[in-house]
């Protein structure tokens, strides 16, 4: 149904094109019609509206020699957009050099001029050099004398040709993703998420750090943490995700917009985020309580009746976030919640109470850099059932320390492992499944090619994964200690780096449903994901109600170094996970037989290092 419902969608091509803005008929549109008029357009220097057209060329039926000048056209009308607007503030802080106005000439000449997409400054850029039906091949002519633009250590033409070939080979030169491209912001974004997965950090870091002076936003302040966090700048990125969740806050935006968004719910993650990372820190950072309270109440708001929602509340637990050990250790306190400091509290510690019930925030802005929303209101957290509830739901977990299944990860480079998480969490993370592909919530993402439908950090699933990297950590790792160095925050140690037993860091949480005929081809994955737990949710029939024809449904990895006709079977019961690494072992899954489907999360995990680029 999904899929024939996305066919219904693009059956209307020319009115499609006018609501992008392109002016074409509907009885003419296809791919050559959009390619003349396009041309058409920039003749009369329309080159936004021209960038329309031959976005949405690249979508229209037609031959693959008009497909080819399209896109050669995109990328030559685009790169005099971004020449011209990136040569303003804010993303230099030199206006002089190029001026939107014409010098001399008549007040009528200096209107034209502005009204123009084409940026005056360059003369050699005249459409009086344009000859008619050849606009676009001229003005690719001109490009090649038009002077180009150095932001910061980036060269926007380079940037610009290496965005069009990593889109092309990630499969998302669209029209939509090309018309999302609208300004120098958008361009720095996305070729910093892109490089960033080649894990080339100095060339991200500098286009992210560009485009955020530019326009601070909390995705691309997220993304500046998460890619500090995999390097092992916990302070730096403490600062930005915190940045981020008080610009969250203040904006009162709940949600990411963007299609290429990290989260489903961006201040869960960013409040997730957080606790991890401050428990990363020591000292902690004096409104580690208050984070941890909101997390508890966030946990209580989403997972009510979860046997233990305060798992990450207590303040003893907080020490278990820890990949390595904290030198000075909080005793437990007799409450699982702190009460939030005031602005009279001098002491870092948090005051403890008889009662549960948790007491609502009074720190002013001046005194709390953490933002305060005003339309979520305080919730009451639930206590734990026993201490040892509280700590063996996790840290008991038999897996952590079997001497048995490390050695065979270390031989084979993957493993089983039976009843991966505590069962309450097993049967939580079902009912979200559940309400995210059957309750038509409407933020899943349906891949025809794979029969399968996705969702990328749902809000308890990044929990999950972060709640789990201190434990792949222990099992990787076992008895031999974590290289305190390797760990160490570089913004405060300019220590030698030691990659000999590494803390292990969540990259991301990947929520998938796949449907009859699914599957997924032969393929290993990128740098991100350097070590994967493939999660069983369990097999469903046709509908979630029906008892599935078959019991399992394996998934197949190949032996180091060894193609895909070696590939071994490995077949998972339900709360049961295959921890293994992805980047070295050729890994798929056969097509799903009717009237089944199968239900999984994969969580990621990469060691961290300090020229490492995490982006997921």
């Amino acid at each position: 149904t999904m899929a024939q419902n996305q066919e219904d969608q693009t059956h209307d091509q020319g009115g499609k094109a006018r609501r992008w803005g392109c002016p074409l008929k509907a009885a003419n549109a296809n791919r050559a019609a959009a390619l003349r008029k396009a041309d058409q357009l920039v003749g009369k220097g329309e080159l936004t509206v021209a960038s329309v057209c031959l976005a949405i060329a690249l979508e229209l039926e037609g031959d693959e020699h008009d497909l080819e000048q399209a896109k050669e056209g995109l990328i030559v009308v685009k790169e005099i957009l971004f020449l011209k607007q990136v040569s303003l503030p804010p993303y230099t802080y030199n206006p002089g050099g190029v001026r939107e106005k014409a010098q001399g000439g008549s007040r009528e000449d200096a209107r034209v001029a502005r009204r123009k997409d084409l940026p005056t400054a360059y003369p050699s850029l005249d459409l009086s050099h344009f000859s008619r039906l050849s606009h676009l091949s001229h003005l690719a002519q001109l490009l090649q004398s038009t002077p180009d633009v150095i932001v910061g250590n980036l060269s926007v033409r380079i940037v610009w040709r290496d965005l069009v070939m990593m889109m092309e080979s990630y499969n998302i030169t669209t029209a939509a993703e090309m018309t999302n491209l609208a300004a120098p912001f958008d361009m720095l974004m996305l070729y910093g998420q892109l490089i960033c997965q080649k894990d080339e950090a100095s060339k991200a870091l500098d286009s992210l750090t560009i485009a955020l002076r530019a326009k601070a936003t909390p995705e691309g302040l997220l993304l500046m943490g998460r890619i500090a966090l995999g390097q092992g700048r916990f302070r730096t990125s403490f600062s930005y995700l915190l940045t981020a969740y008080n610009h969250l806050v203040l904006s009162n935006d709940q949600t990411l917009q963007s299609p290429r968004a990290h989260a489903q719910d961006l201040r869960s993650t960013l409040l997730f985020s957080l606790q991890f990372v401050a428990a990363q820190l020591s000292p902690r950072p004096r409104i580690e309580p208050e984070i941890r309270r909101r997390v508890c109440g966030l946990l209580n708001e989403m997972y009510a009746q979860t046997k233990n929602p305060t798992a990450l509340c207590s303040e003893s637990l907080v020490d278990s976030l820890a990949l390595t050990p904290i030198r000075t250790r909080t005793p437990p306190t007799t409450s699982t919640t702190p009460t939030t400091p005031t602005a009279s509290t001098t002491s870092t510690k948090p005051t403890t109470h008889t009662s549960t019930k948790a007491t609502t925030s009074t720190t002013s802005s001046t005194s709390n850099p953490i933002q305060t929303p005003t339309h979520n209101p305080t919730h009451t957290p639930t206590p734990p059932q026993t201490e040892k509830d509280v700590f063996c739901s996790w840290d008991c977990l038999t897996w952590v320390s079997d001497s048995g299944l490390r050695d065979s990860f270390t031989t084979n480079g993957y493993v089983v492992i039976k009843s991966f998480l505590p069962d309450h969490v097993f049967q939580a993370l079902k009912q979200t499944h559940r309400t995210l592909f059957h309750d038509h919530t409407g933020v899943a993402t349906y891949v025809p090619s794979q029969r399968r439908s996705t969702v990328t950090n749902e809000q308890l699933s990044v929990y999950v994964n972060i709640r789990l990297a201190p434990l792949i950590t222990r099992f990787l790792h076992g008895s031999r200690s974590i290289n305190r160095c390797s760990f160490m925050d570089v913004d405060e140690a300019n220590a030698h780096e030691d990659t000999h037993n590494p803390p292990i860091l969540p990259t991301y949480a990947f929520s998938i449903l796949y449907h009859e005929g699914g599957h997924i081809k032969p393929h290993t994955d990128r740098p991100q994901n350097q070590f994967s737990v493939s999660f069983n949710l369990g097999l469903e029939g046709s509908d979630e109600d029906t008892p599935p024809p078959r019991q399992h449904w394996p998934l197949y990895i190949s032996p180091r170094g060894k193609g895909q006709h070696h590939a071994i079977p490995y077949s998972l019961d339900p709360n049961d996970g295959i921890l293994y690494r992805g980047p070295h072992h050729i890994h798929f899954r056969r097509p799903l037989t009717s009237a089944t489907r199968s239900k999984h999360i994969i969580f990621g995990f990469r060691s961290l290092n300090s020229s490492h680029c995490n982006s997921q």
